[in-house]
């Protein structure tokens, strides 16, 4: 700007000459300046770029808490939005409820039994208000009228076939790999919710579907089971639904009567959330519950 301020002060008064060599120099050098403060600028969006990916990998706090077959609480923390420029922060717990429409609510439209559905904060930038959305969307929810910011947050709720909650707590790894156990009973008893597979005796591999138990958001199960030896031992194999080598070892049952109970463990399954397992003698029957999941696929 001093360039423009010389040229008028001296070059431009009324009635001198304008030498055109002066001009143009005084002019070139005036877009060397402008052009090194771009350069300037450049480098520091630059920087810029990857601090906001960085932020948007950020969550401080707002753990999701099961509270009712209708509900569920985010706690109070902060976090940027999805492309990383606005701060979404929750000062009180929020209460979502998905009996309700809009902010801290079902999205659009009315439940689903059978659903998986997502946590999503959203902020309102005009007036500042921020509130909680349940979407059965993980990366499109409806968003209610003047909310344009939205964060996803890294949980899936399960809405099951009476159109409840099941009850589930978040036992660790929030917010970066959080893995959500059932609050429920989970005894390997046939036809209890928990129970995918009871009294299976194929040795040769066969697919199990996890999907109404682990989320999309979810390859990694947290899974329960059992062998029991009824004339022979056996040995429980499982591994991702499609994998070609043999499955990991999971339980045994080795000798007469005896029962092998292994309560927790973590298996991968394939990107439909579907296992293989078999047993290596069909003298032994085994079960497997689902216990759990950890989200693995938000990035």
């Amino acid at each position: 700007m001093t360039q423009i301020s010389r040229l008028h002060s001296g070059s431009m008064q009324s009635g001198n000459i304008i030498n055109p060599t002066h001009l143009n120099n005084e002019f070139n050098q005036l877009v060397q300046e402008c052009n090194g403060q771009d350069t300037r600028i450049s480098a520091a969006e630059a920087k810029i770029t990857p601090l906001q990916s960085i932020g948007r990998a950020v969550i401080r706090g707002l753990m999701v808490q099961y509270n009712t077959a209708n509900r569920v609480v985010v706690k109070p923390g902060i976090c940027l939005d999805g492309d990383g420029v606005e701060a979404i922060e929750v000062a009180a717990d929020l209460t979502l409820d998905i009996t309700t429409s809009g902010a801290n609510g079902l999205d659009t439209g009315t439940e689903s039994a059978n659903t998986w559905y997502y946590v999503w904060l959203i902020k309102n930038t005009a007036s500042g208000m921020v509130a909680g959305l349940l979407s059965a969307s993980s990366s499109t929810p409806v968003m209610p009228a003047g909310y344009t910011r939205k964060r996803l947050l890294p949980i899936a709720v399960r809405n099951d076939a009476s159109g409840n909650f099941i009850d589930f707590m978040v036992a660790e790894g929030w917010p970066s790999r959080p893995k959500v156990i059932y609050n429920a009973a989970s005894d390997f008893t046939a036809g209890t919710f928990l129970n995918i597979l009871a009294g299976a005796t194929n040795t040769t591999f066969a697919a199990s579907s996890l999907a109404g138990l682990v989320p999309p958001i979810s390859r990694m199960a947290v899974l329960g089971a059992r062998a029991l030896y009824a004339s022979a031992a056996g040995i429980v194999f499982m591994r991702p639904t499609g994998a070609t080598h043999n499955g990991w070892r999971i339980a045994s049952a080795l000798s007469s009567a005896s029962v092998h109970d292994v309560p927790m463990f973590e298996m991968i399954t394939d990107a439909s959330q579907s296992i293989d397992r078999r047993v290596s003698n069909a003298g032994t029957s085994f079960d497997i519950d689902v216990r759990g999941f950890v989200i693995t696929e938000l990035g």
